[in-house]
């Protein structure tokens, strides 16, 4: 067992971190690598968050023809998503219609097989 010298400060060390000279405890203990650790992410976590970009504001002749553009970009989105909607719509009618008569085709065999 070694022996304990409670009136003896702890050692310290001049080390070089990023070109500075810091005199460092060498019995820091857990608490202060908490406290080391918690320091250190205090920095990541008060970054200021990005803002977003703010949208020109338009006079009332401007906002006028600008959302009748995009009236008629959404019509235009409407139309043609309605179009592949009824295009996939009959491609699962006819898949459903094949799979019914792939189950009667099924049922004809398995009595024909009994």
């Amino acid at each position: 067992r070694l022996p304990c010298f409670p009136n003896r400060p702890p050692f310290t060390a001049d080390i070089v971190r990023n070109g500075v000279h810091v005199r460092a405890k060498a019995s820091g203990g857990m608490e202060d690598s908490r406290n080391r650790a918690r320091k250190g992410n205090e920095a990541v976590a008060v970054a200021p968050a990005a803002k977003a970009p703010e949208l020109p504001k338009l006079s009332g002749a401007a906002a006028t023809t600008k959302i009748s553009e995009l009236e008629v970009e959404l019509e235009a989105l409407k139309q043609s998503h309605r179009v592949v909607v009824d295009d996939l719509n009959a491609k699962m009618d006819a898949l459903q219609a094949k799979i019914e008569s792939q189950k009667c085709e099924i049922k004809g065999l398995n009595s024909a097989l009994q």
